[in-house]
């Protein structure tokens, strides 16, 4: 029995140690600003919980981007940042032209590379990042209208069944 456990263990150690240096030797598929994404896939989900499956499918929630990882991640996508323009009340055409005008534009070559904003969700890329904030955690969207942080309950299944896992070699 003494045996069985030495070796069970042995080949623990031995799983883990690969897994690591599987991670460690991760080629960029995708340097964005000197932030090095190592793989991008639907996030699969641990237990109703997205995040924790992206964080795995990335081998730790260390290899998950960071918040400045999203934003290098978000100068790469976009040549010009625009500014949201709210619209209310009594919108003339003149208005609606502003910000249609105002709207980022896009490294077309650069979103290519992602698989575009719409090959894991229609409504835009949504990407985890390793920050957590009590229950909730951070994402960062990218769309053709631009990017956004915000919150959210990694067990919404509704709204994060459609994030990706992008994993980076820090």
């Amino acid at each position: 029995m003494k045996n069985f456990l030495v070796f069970s263990v042995t080949i623990i150690c031995l799983f883990i140690l690969i897994k690591n240096t599987m991670t460690a030797n991760a080629k960029c598929i995708i340097n964005a600003n000197g932030t090095c994404i190592t793989k991008i896939e639907k996030a699969k989900s641990v237990g109703n919980n997205y995040w924790k499956g992206a964080a795995k499918q990335c081998g730790g929630e260390k290899n998950l981007p960071t918040e400045q990882d999203l934003l290098n991640i978000k100068s790469y996508i976009y040549e010009k940042e625009g500014d949201a323009i709210a619209l209310s009340g009594d919108i003339t055409t003149e208005d609606i032209q502003k910000a249609l005008n105002n709207r980022p534009k896009v490294n077309e070559e650069h979103i290519k590379e992602f698989g575009g904003f719409n090959k894991y969700s229609n409504s835009g890329l949504y990407v985890f990042s390793s920050k957590e904030l009590r229950n909730d955690v951070y994402f960062m969207s990218f769309s053709e209208f631009g990017s956004n942080w915000a919150v959210v309950d990694p067990k919404n299944t509704k709204l994060t069944s459609n994030f990706v896992a992008m994993c980076i070699k820090h």
